[in-house]
């Protein structure tokens, strides 16, 4: 299998505003020429694997909306290989935006940065194959990630609510063929420093809301870049201790950090390099609410190798 290319027309329509349009964004499935007609079989089976997992106390209307985020494509092009079906489903999302801008009742449904493929007949063993449109680090790339099995389809909806990035999806799966250059996201922040960020607290309900309210209000300083999660400038430490136990916990908590060079969560290699004695530390009451803010420069050795004294 070849790179995925990111067709102009893709870039054209991603500065583009989208139209006010009327219903849910769905994944289309199409289907490869391998597998013609498997688009609508693979949509059932995701839906009759679901209703299982739903129980038979659930409503045919509830169904509906359970399943509200793939719908079969009505597919009217030759697709040889994943990368006709890339640049043809461009073209349908330009042909829906026209229509949806000249009739204000018009539904646009098809999630635009996204599909599913169905590209070999034992996709029920085999899985398939989805293709998804990020923004990273200031440049448009597309990415695949084959084998996914009917059991975890639901993932793509929290793709579209956000809740979760599709790199990370991927990472789960069969995630090559993606080294092309229009693979990649924009040049890496090398050398960029990130600083830790303590927020504290009696309780760990009071932290999380800490650090809810306060990664809201502060903007990454670097500017408007989708920097993925792990190369944020801002690193925040959720805990439940006293202000002064930040000292001890910080040497153990960098050296943690420097000795794990891939990130759990996306499997990927971190590129920043957390700042060893500058940090913030923001503490909050029972509540949650803002108690203080100090900016803390630790004098310390920097040692991250373990000692047995």
């Amino acid at each position: 299998m070849c790179a995925l290319r990111l067709p102009e027309i893709a870039l054209r329509l991603f500065e583009q505003e989208w139209p006010n349009i009327t219903g849910s964004r769905k994944w289309p499935i199409y289907c490869l020429d391998s597998a013609p007609g498997e688009a609508n079989e693979f949509y059932d089976a995701v839906r009759a694997a679901g209703v299982e997992d739903l129980g038979p106390s659930v409503s045919e209307s509830e169904w509906d909306e359970a399943f509200s985020y793939l719908e079969p494509a009505n597919q009217d092009f030759a697709a040889p290989d994943v990368q006709d079906v890339l640049d043809n489903h461009f073209r349908m999302i330009e042909r829906l935006f026209a229509h949806a801008n000249d009739n204000s009742d018009a539904s646009c449904a098809a999630y635009m940065f996204g599909f599913i493929v169905v590209t070999e007949k034992d996709w029920r063993e085999r899985g398939v194959t989805v293709v998804h449109c990020d923004e990273d680090r200031g440049k448009w790339k597309v990415t695949r990630c084959n084998r996914i099995p009917i059991s975890e389809m639901r993932a793509l909806e929290s793709v579209i609510e956000q809740d979760e990035s599709f790199d990370n999806v991927r990472s789960w799966f069969d995630d090559s063929d993606n080294d092309g250059p229009d693979n990649q996201g924009g040049p890496a922040p090398v050398g960029e420093w990130q600083f830790a960020v303590y927020c504290t607290g009696p309780t760990e309900a009071s932290t999380g809301i800490l650090q809810q309210s306060v990664s809201d209000k502060i903007p990454d300083p670097r500017g408007d870049y989708s920097y993925p999660r792990i190369e944020t400038c801002l690193h925040f430490l959720p805990r439940t201790l006293p202000a002064d136990s930040i000292y001890e916990d910080w040497p153990p908590t960098y050296a943690k950090f420097m000795n794990e060079p891939i990130d759990f969560a996306t499997r990927q290699p971190k590129i920043c390099k957390l700042h060893p004695s500058l940090f913030a530390h923001i503490c909050g009451d029972h509540s949650g609410d803002l108690a203080g803010i100090e900016i803390v420069r630790m004098e310390w050795s920097h040692s991250i190798v373990r000692s047995e004294e």
